[in-house]
């Protein structure tokens, strides 16, 4: 016999009503595991446009003392022996305004929202489980439509930086200085938030992740935009993450899909073992690089820190490592301390795999008889 609810046209019920009688412990462990569901592997993809200002120091080069100065070192002059320090006075995060999914996977993003939708005490699990809300804007801070604010949570999502402006770092203008250069300078401040409080913001939330990846194109790219690893300017946003653990070079999925098939996530460069010649050389030599700069970069910077309160001015960390998204058909098969002590080393079966020596699996195919 047909349901009599069906059969009257009536519709069948999508939810679950007894949910609200079961125990509260139980209700937390099933929102939790659901937001465990969005929160794996959870990636910002974002834009960042910051300005900087850049200061040509001569004092140490010339002195061997720091001038103390954040404005225009007094003892630099054009084509003198220098160091560059800088700082950040602005600053916005955005996506590509043709990027219909925007920074984040769509399915994660319907399923935070659909979560959070379920009830009051769902909601309160969202917040509680992404207690940050980045916002980032469409294009640029000036086209203004398509904001999104994200949830997010920067202890455990990866901020992966996608791009730069091309030139962010000028130099610090001189009191009184060229009226031309002070003209540039008040049609540059337009393309940014003049607001304060929006660029403390941007501020508190950049510094806050702690596991950030940028875009590598590598050799496979088509054309020639701004590559971050090759970017001074990106080297010295680094400085900028006080509260980063982890970096990772993440390679572009449309250049390099075979990472993606089957994606492994690896702490250290070091530890990759690369036995495919392509990405080793790649990868491995980028990562070596972005170390080498940023150690001198960072050296520089400190050497050359000052207190500042209207500019923020970076005292950069060491960079003790960079890891990598990688394909798990670059790293070759480990052994591990079991399989040694079982006698599984190389050349002798490990466990599960076909005896090369056992008749029945012998492959007569190829055999003459």
């Amino acid at each position: 016999m047909a349901d009599n609810r069906q059969s009257s046209g009536s519709a069948p019920e999508t939810s679950f009503t007894p949910f609200q009688k079961l125990p509260p412990e139980l209700r937390y462990r099933i929102w939790n595991d659901a937001l465990a569901v969005t929160a794996e592997q959870r990636l910002i993809r974002i834009n960042i446009h910051d300005r900087r200002y850049k200061t040509h120091h001569s004092c140490i080069e010339v002195h061997d003392r720091f001038c103390g100065q954040h404005t225009p070192c007094k003892t630099y002059i054009n084509g003198q022996p220098s160091r560059i320090s800088n700082c950040m006075i602005n600053g916005y995060f955005a996506y590509d305004r043709d990027d219909s999914t925007g920074p984040e996977d769509p399915k994660r993003r319907a399923n935070v929202r659909n979560i959070g939708l379920s009830c009051r005490e769902a909601r309160s699990m969202v917040v509680s489980r992404y207690p940050e809300t980045l916002t980032v804007y469409r294009g640029s801070y000036l086209q203004g439509s398509g904001t999104r604010h994200i949830r997010c949570d920067p202890a455990s999502d990866v901020l992966v930086i996608t791009k730069m402006p091309v030139h962010n770092s000028h130099p610090h203008p001189s009191p009184g200085g060229n009226p031309l250069v002070i003209l540039e300078e008040n049609a540059l401040s337009m393309r940014y938030p003049r607001d304060s409080s929006l660029f403390t913001e941007f501020r508190r939330m950049l510094s806050s992740f702690q596991h950030v990846a940028f875009l590598h194109q590598g050799h496979r790219r088509r054309s020639f935009p701004l590559d971050l690893a090759r970017s001074e300017d990106f080297i010295s946003l680094l400085f900028y993450f006080e509260s980063m653990e982890s970096l990772y070079l993440w390679p572009d999925p449309e250049l390099w899909p075979d990472v993606y098939e089957n994606v492994v996530e690896v702490e250290t460069i070091e530890d990759l073992r690369i036995l495919d010649y392509e990405p080793r050389w790649d990868i491995e030599n980028t990562a070596e690089d972005i170390m080498n700069k940023y150690k001198v970069r960072a050296e520089t910077q400190n050497a050359h820190f000052v207190e500042g309160e209207e500019h923020w001015i970076p005292q950069p960390k060491p960079l003790e490592k960079i890891g990598c998204y990688a394909a798990a058909a670059w790293i070759p098969r480990r052994i591990t301390e079991d399989q040694l002590e079982t006698g599984a080393v190389l050349g002798v079966p490990l466990e599960g795999d076909p005896d090369p020596n056992d008749p029945a699996t012998y492959d007569f195919s190829t055999t003459t008889f």
